[in-house]
């Protein structure tokens, strides 16, 4: 790209300043020549052209109009403003503990957006064996600005600076075009717009790059020792749970036992439940019919009490009584809660802890662990298939429930028929 192809808005004039086009006279008097290869420079703003511009008096082979008209503009500029909207500025360090996992801790040296109002400012300073575009001081700090068009700082200069240990920022001007300098006003927003301005580097991010690990080090710290008594804690729970399990397995096994159902069955007839069910059920015990007496799995313990107790409070409840839709959770829990038919914790323990821990289960148990809600599921298929029950649809609010619906009081099928639906 050459530059007698861009429309030059600054010049320099007779006191070696720049000049903006709308602050000269037209043509020739203007008297200002090229920033970059000094010649003659004609001002063309009467008002007959479509942008106020300069251009060369005599068509010359100059490449670096454009860019040097930049620098020596941003430079002027800023000299005479004494001032700079800074960038955001963040010191971020970071470590990984042995867990694997990530840990940042940062903080803002400068913030977005704050003014630097400087006591002096400098061009073409040699300094450290370099010379920078702009040194600006404040309060004795200094500042080096750098100008970026075509070429950035190159990092060996870079690492002067940090050698110097002088904080440095570069404007980024390589998009500026001849609009962006319509006038000086509408250029200094550009040379002072925070999104063009890169940090080169700050004194003060070793300090507080040092203070960040030490205070990055103390977290990775604490997160593992964190996770070790996490561990530790889990290990202890799973521990726990095996234990329950065991124990739960024990009862389990007791309850389970052909002696523990003789004595359900013989304590049946004093049992709370059913002193309360027959006040409603106008059946005698020993006349009770057989599908309140249908052996089902685990039926005959699971509830602590004999299968006729529960399946009768049932029956009195939900078919004779309230006849209504039910589902099987809402039945387990008005048994268990109501009726006074409690299911052991052993059983609760082993379902729960038995599918987290197989390994500890028998087999003949594992294969199908006891619940009272398959006792129920198995129950009802029951009463179903004889005609009593119509089977619903699942329980969408809980998982491995069912919805059934009271169909009749009694049988009207025989136990051989069987039409229901399997779940």
């Amino acid at each position: 790209m050459k530059a007698v192809k861009i429309k030059l808005p600054f010049g320099l004039n007779l006191n070696n300043v720049l000049a903006h086009i709308l602050d000269v006279e037209n043509g020739k008097k203007c008297g200002c020549v090229c920033p970059s290869c000094r010649s003659p420079l004609i001002a063309a703003n009467n008002g007959h052209v479509k942008q106020a511009h300069f251009k060369h008096a005599v068509e010359t082979a100059c490449d670096g109009g454009w860019e040097s008209t930049i620098h020596l503009a941003a430079k002027q500029i800023i000299i005479e403003r004494k001032s700079i909207t800074l960038s955001k500025y963040t010191s971020v360090v970071s470590g990984i503990d042995s867990m694997g996992i990530k840990h940042i801790e940062k903080k803002n040296i400068v913030p977005k957006g704050k003014v630097i109002k400087f006591d002096s400012v400098e061009e073409e300073v040699g300094l450290s064996g370099m010379k920078v575009d702009i040194l600006a001081m404040k309060e004795a700090k200094p500042l080096i600005i750098e100008i970026l068009y075509r070429h950035k700082v190159e990092n060996q200069k870079i690492l002067k600076i940090a050698e110097a240990d002088i904080s440095a920022i570069e404007i980024n001007l390589s998009d500026v075009t001849p609009d962006d300098v319509l006038d000086w006003e509408t250029f200094w927003s550009c040379i002072n717009d925070p999104k063009r301005i890169q940090w080169l580097y700050n004194t003060r991010e070793l300090a507080l790059k040092m203070s960040l690990e030490n205070q990055l080090a103390l977290k990775i710290q604490q997160a593992e020792k964190e996770y070790e008594q996490e561990r530790i804690k889990e290990q202890k729970r799973i521990q726990k749970e095996k234990s329950q399990l065991v124990n739960a397995l024990k009862d389990l096994k007791v309850l389970c036992s052909s002696k523990y159902i003789a004595q359900l069955k013989k304590g049946a007839e004093i049992h709370p439940s059913w002193k309360v069910t027959r006040q409603y059920l106008p059946i005698p015990w020993q006349e009770l019919p057989e599908f309140l007496n249908v052996e089902v799995t685990n039926g005959d313990w699971i509830f602590g009490c004999d299968r006729r107790i529960w399946q009768a409070a049932f029956y009195s409840a939900f078919i004779c009584y309230s006849g209504k839709p039910f589902s099987i959770r809402a039945v387990d829990d008005w048994l268990q809660n109501k009726a006074g038919c409690k299911v052991s914790s052993c059983v609760k323990n082993v379902g729960i802890y038995g599918r987290l821990y197989p390994e500890l289960v028998p087999a003949d148990i594992s294969s199908r662990l006891p619940s009272s809600w398959e006792t129920l599921k198995a129950y009802f298929r029951h009463l179903q298939d004889l005609g009593m029950l119509d089977f619903l649809g699942p329980d969408r609010a809980y998982r491995g429930s069912k919805w059934f619906q009271v169909v009749s009081k009694e049988p009207k099928k025989s136990k051989n028929t069987s039409d229901s639906v399997p779940f």
